[in-house]
């Protein structure tokens, strides 16, 4: 069954400029040499000028993408503002030539708990951490339990957002929207924020007449391609069925268009993207690396870094963050390790936020909890 979903951006060369929403107060002005999106989270002109070499200026006509730039989503470095699908406002201009600073660190002491998932107490787990709009939002869940998204505002507690939720993985596209994998019905779902009451809304949930098993993590492109991984580990709190007999990663085109993703690692795990998009990375049992085609397609899958992971991140010098077992640890694009985050046991996911997205948000299983670690590089939201 063919499942299609609504993109509202064209299609854009990668390391483009999504254009989408309004200017705000701060940001650039519509019009031929416009400029960029502002700190506090303009948009460029409605037609979509692509970045400069220096990832500066624009253009409403839409020249060709520029060697320096780096992909910029809808909003402001805060996740708020409109501006299409994809990442909000993935890297500001400039960050992809930053260092990050060298040395292993502790996480320390964590800086919430959540509120007791009651029975299964043993199996409770936090994870898909996202940031929208000064808040972090992550999914609280119990193997082969419903489970349910808390909201933590810095400074305060982990609290009910969205209870049976029945959600893993979380993801925010330019628009603000909350995507969620979701194990209990095998779909990728969005659900509305400023409306948590309201139902999810599914964005696809079968390929070739079978339900999923459990969606794990997902990734969303600028322009509204979607990636996600299908392993089996909370499939037995799946209700649909027939369901799928493999475990296996998934990309969605624009047209919703279901694909399988050949050589993904076993039991796919986590699934990112590159600051540039131009790579996929999938966790698992061990860590590929894909080429990303314009049409959203992947190929050539090569082994990257050490070990396997369960969650990722990305920030925006394009430095992937791994989690594994007691550790996040960061790997430069060319593989090497480059660092060390010490958390403690069962570490399984990670993004950043905060005012200038340099803080990392860590999740932990068995006890669940919440930690956080300030870089000087930002990130992504998810």
């Amino acid at each position: 069954m063919t499942h299609r979903f609504t993109v509202s951006c064209a299609l854009l060369t990668l390391m483009s400029v999504v254009a989408c929403g309004s200017d705000s107060e701060n940001g650039g002005s519509s019009g031929t040499g416009g400029t960029a999106p502002g700190s506090t989270g303009g948009d460029t002109a409605a037609s979509g000028g692509d970045t400069a070499a220096s990832g500066g200026d624009t253009s409403t006509t839409g020249g060709a993408p520029g060697t320096g730039g780096v992909v910029q989503g809808g909003g402001g470095m805060d996740g708020t503002g409109g501006g299409g699908p994809g990442p909000v406002s993935i890297c500001p201009p400039g960050s992809e030539s930053l260092t990050l600073e060298p040395g292993d660190v502790s996480a320390g002491t964590p800086i919430a708990t959540p509120p007791d998932l009651g029975s299964d107490g043993q199996h409770v787990n936090l994870e898909g951490p996202v940031w929208i709009d000064g808040a972090l939002y992550t999914s609280q869940l119990a193997f082969n339990g419903p489970g349910r998204i808390l909201k933590y505002t810095p400074g305060g507690s982990l609290e009910v957002f969205i209870a049976n939720s029945g959600t893993n993985g979380l993801a925010v596209d330019g628009d603000g929207t909350l995507y969620a994998a979701r194990q209990t019905n095998g779909s990728v779902s969005t659900f509305d924020i400023g409306n948590p009451a309201a139902p999810p809304t599914v964005v696809v949930d079968q390929y070739e007449g079978a339900y999923f098993k459990s969606p794990n993590d997902l990734a969303i492109r600028s322009d509204g391609v979607l990636y996600f991984s299908d392993p089996d580990w909370q499939e037995a709190g799946n209700t649909q069925s027939p369901r799928q007999d493999v475990e296996r990663a998934y990309w969605v085109d624009l047209q919703g268009t279901v694909h399988p993703i050949d050589s993904a690692p076993g039991k796919p795990n986590g699934i990112i993207l590159s600051a540039d998009e131009s790579k996929l990375y999938i966790g698992g049992n061990t860590v590929m690396r894909f080429d990303v085609a314009a049409d959203g397609s992947v190929s050539n899958g090569q082994p990257f870094g050490t070990g396997g992971s369960d969650g990722f991140g990305m920030d925006c010098a394009g430095n992937l963050y791994t989690t594994s077992g007691e550790h996040v640890l960061v790997f430069s694009p060319e593989g090497t390790e480059i660092k060390r985050i010490q958390v403690g046991s069962g570490v399984t996911n990670v993004a950043f936020g905060g005012p200038e997205r340099k803080t990392l948000y860590i999740t932990q299983m068995q006890p669940p909890r919440l930690y956080s670690v300030e870089l000087n590089v930002p990130g992504f939201p998810y």
